[in-house]
């Protein structure tokens, strides 16, 4: 080889090297960041909002509290999107919603109006406490809280000890207006009447969570006590059971006559499965004792 040959050669080589040293030290394209890819969720409730807490869940829209109400710290800031009864539409729109959870009990106050404003929803069972773990489980897998979730669900596995004779317990469930309704055991306030040790009375039907009063049978049935619990508006339902308690046909039940009747607080009760139950669990078996021991 000739010396100008391998100076060729030598300089070929070495802008090779070069080269390749330079494409291995320039830095590498960033892999595309997964917080674009972070699902938008959006609460309707607040047992549904409460348990996106506790799982540790981002939301781009929650609720509107009522008075009774207290949004999650972790939501403070986040936009409100009304309650299902006056559902905040042209907000839902603004936060761009991948998914929108709604309660099985309250679908049909919702779903529609999404539906024709082309925001997807899923909807959530949480009537009895069993439905309320199952959602649990549910929800872990799809935001991936699988951990966290077996962890909510342990602490809702309510059973109290089994009581002899049973309380009877009559459920009443008041609206405003007047109007009253018999909760069953398909109802949350049933299922932990139940897990506590209780007998629902005033019961006529299978079906449903509320059924119609039927004063024949629950005078019949002479509950232990009664437990009220007020569907909205609850200064004007409970100023209602007190007048209606005063009627004929109630002062015919001894659980009146007697002031065993309990008032159920919005604050810790309400009409669906929420993460205060081990604290209405708790409620209603010191109102068993109170009665038993009376």
């Amino acid at each position: 080889m000739t010396k100008q040959k391998w100076l060729r050669a030598t300089c070929f080589i070495f802008v090779l090297v070069s080269l390749t040293t330079l494409t291995l030290t320039l830095p590498q394209p960033s892999k595309k960041s997964n917080a674009t890819d972070t699902p938008r969720f959006v609460t309707t409730t607040m047992a549904q909002t409460e348990i996106m807490a506790a799982l540790g869940v981002d939301l781009v829209g929650v609720p509107t509290p009522s008075k009774h109400q207290q949004l999650p710290a972790r939501y403070r800031n986040v936009s409100q999107v009304g309650n299902h009864v006056t559902p905040n539409l042209e907000q839902l729109i603004a936060v761009k919603p991948d998914t929108v959870f709604l309660d099985h009990a309250l679908v049909s106050d919702y779903q529609d109006k999404l539906k024709a404003a082309g925001l997807n929803s899923t909807v959530l069972k949480m009537q009895t406490l069993t439905e309320l773990q199952k959602t649990i489980d549910q929800l872990g897998q799809t935001v991936h809280r699988e951990t966290e979730a077996q962890a909510l669900q342990a602490k809702l596995d309510l059973r109290g000890p089994k009581i002899t004779p049973a309380p009877k317990v009559l459920i009443l469930m008041g609206m405003p207006g007047g109007t009253a309704l018999v909760g069953s055991n398909k109802s949350y306030l049933g299922d932990l009447v139940i897990r506590a040790g209780g007998q629902l009375v005033g019961v006529t039907t299978d079906h449903g969570p509320f059924q119609p009063v039927a004063m024949e049978t629950i005078t019949q049935a002479q509950p232990d006590l009664i437990i009220t619990l007020a569907h909205g508006m609850p200064e004007s339902v409970n100023a209602s059971f007190k007048t209606m308690f005063t009627a004929p046909n109630w002062q015919q039940l001894s659980a009146v006559k007697q002031h065993r009747i309990y008032q159920a607080d919005l604050t810790m009760f309400s009409m669906t499965a929420n993460l205060n139950a081990p604290q209405a669990f708790k409620q209603i078996q010191n109102w068993f004792q109170e009665v038993l021991h009376a």
